[in-house]
C-alpha cells in the first residue's frame, strides 16, 4: 500500500492514480530549480507590487501632502506617479508570465489566478495611461484658468479624475491581496 493510500485511507485504484498524478505535478511544481525560480519571482512580483501600492498610498503620499505646502506635494507625486505605475507594469507582466510558464509546465492551470492578474494589469495599465495624463492635464489647465468659475469647475473634473484612480489603486490592492492568499495556501513553511 503506498503512503498516498494510507493517507486517504483505503482509496479506490482509480482515486490513486489520480493523487498520484496530483503528487507528481506537486514534486514537480516545487523541487525543480526552473520551478524553485519561477515561484520566488511570481511571489516576488506580487510582493514588490503591492508592497509599493502600500508604501505610496499609506506612506508616501500622506507623508508628503502633510509635510509640504499643497502645490510642491501635488509636483513630488505627479514625479513620483511615472514610476509607480512602471513598478505595476513589471511586476504584472513578470507575475503572470511566471504564473503562464508554471502552469504550462505542471498542466496545473489556475483561471482565477490568471484572471485576477489580468484585471489588476488592466486597471493599472488604465490608471497609468489615462487616468494620470488626465488628471495631470486638468492640474496644468487650472493653473492657466482665467477665471474663478473655469478653476472651480476644472477642479470638480480634476476630484473626479482623483477619486477614480483612488478607487481603481485600491481595488487593485484588494485584487493583489487576494492572490497572495490564494498563493499562500499551498505555501509549506
Amino acid at each position: 500500500m503506498t503512503v498516498a493510500m494510507i493517507l486517504i485511507g483505503g482509496a479506490t485504484y482509480g482515486t490513486h492514480l489520480k493523487m498520484s498524478k496530483q503528487l507528481t505535478r506537486w514534486i514537480i511544481h516545487f523541487t525543480t530549480p526552473a520551478m524553485l525560480l519561477t515561484n520566488f519571482i511570481y511571489v516576488l512580483s506580487l510582493i514588490v507590487w503591492i508592497g509599493s501600492i502600500v508604501f505610496f498610498s499609506f506612506v508616501t503620499a500622506p507623508s508628503l501632502f502633510k509635510g509640504l505646502p499643497l502645490d510642491i506635494a501635488g509636483q513630488a507625486v505627479a514625479s513620483i506617479f511615472p514610476k509607480y505605475y512602471m513598478v505595476g507594469y513589471v511586476s504584472g507582466f513578470t507575475a503572470f508570465a511566471t504564473l503562464i510558464y508554471n502552469s504550462a509546465k505542471t498542466s496545473i492551470w489556475s483561471p482565477l489566478k490568471m484572471f485576477l492578474l489580468l484585471v489588476m494589469i488592466g486597471m493599472t495599465l488604465f490608471a497609468g495611461l489615462n487616468i494620470h495624463p488626465r488628471a495631470r492635464t486638468i492640474k496644468e489647465e487650472i493653473k492657466l484658468a482665467s477665471d474663478e468659475t473655469e478653476a472651480a469647475h476644472l477642479k470638480q473634473e480634476f476630484d473626479r479624475v482623483h477619486k477614480l484612480s483612488v478607487i481603481f489603486n485600491g481595488i487593485v490592492l484588494l485584487i493583489g491581496l487576494l492572490l497572495v492568499l490564494l498563493t499562500a495556501k499551498t505555501l509549506t513553511l
